[in-house]
């Protein structure tokens, strides 16, 4: 069983890298579905505080996620 309530990302606006990896079974599934695989290049659009949430931009497709998923993103800076 995957662990949802994981520390939060300490991702920064502004930042670019490449997907690694999606820890989470389900979140990777619905990430594929939308053509998110490992390799899409990513770019953090914005950070909400307090754990709100992420908007980001992942191969060019905008994406809001809450911190529990993007805690399941292993992304290379």
């Amino acid at each position: 069983m995957v662990d949802l309530h994981r520390t939060p990302p300490t991702w920064k606006k502004g930042q670019c890298g490449r997907l690694v990896r999606v820890k989470d079974p389900r979140i990777a599934s619905r990430l594929a579905v939308m053509g998110i695989l490992p390799g899409s290049k990513v770019y953090v659009m914005q950070v909400k505080a307090w754990r709100g949430g992420y908007y980001m931009k992942i191969d060019g497709k905008n994406l809001a996620l809450r911190a529990r998923e993007a805690a399941a993103l292993e992304i290379d800076f």
